[in-house]
C-alpha cells in the first residue's frame, strides 16, 4: 500500500493563505464563468435551495456569490484552514449543521490525493 503524504498542514499557514487569497485567485482562468456555472446548476436543480453548504470555503467568495442570487438560502462554511475561515468570517458569519439542498466547493478538492477524490465523489470514506 502507498502511502500518500499529507500536504494539508500548509493550509494553515497565514502566509499561504493570504497568497492565495490576495493573487492566485485572480489568475485562476474564467472564474467568474465558474461561478456563474455553478450558481445556474443551483438554479436549474428543480427544486428550492434554502442550506447550502460550502467545503472548503476559503474566504466565502462561492457563499457570498450564492446568497446574491438566492436570496433567503442559508449557507454554512466549512473549512481546514482557520486563516480561510477568517477571511470568511469578515465577508460574513455561518454556523449550523443540517440537512443541505446544495453542497459546493470551489477549488479545495483538487488539493487531495485521488484516492480521496474518488471517495468523496463516490460518497464513501477511504
Amino acid at each position: 500500500m502507498k502511502m500518500v503524504e499529507r500536504t494539508d498542514q500548509v493550509w494553515k499557514s497565514q502566509s499561504l493563505a493570504a497568497t492565495c487569497l490576495e493573487g492566485v485567485r485572480a489568475a485562476i482562468p474564467l472564474a467568474l464563468e465558474q461561478i456563474d456555472v455553478m450558481l445556474r446548476l443551483i438554479a436549474g436543480c428543480g427544486r428550492p435551495v434554502r442550506r447550502v453548504l460550502d467545503l472548503g470555503c476559503g474566504d466565502g467568495v462561492l457563499a457570498s456569490a450564492i446568497v446574491e442570487r438566492v436570496p433567503g438560502a442559508e449557507v454554512v462554511l466549512a473549512d481546514f484552514s482557520e486563516p480561510m475561515l477568517e477571511a470568511a468570517r469578515k465577508r460574513f458569519s455561518a454556523a449550523g449543521w443540517s440537512p443541505y439542498d446544495a453542497i459546493v466547493s470551489g477549488y479545495s478538492i483538487h488539493h487531495q490525493p485521488d484516492d480521496r477524490k474518488r471517495a468523496v465523489f463516490g460518497g464513501r470514506r477511504p
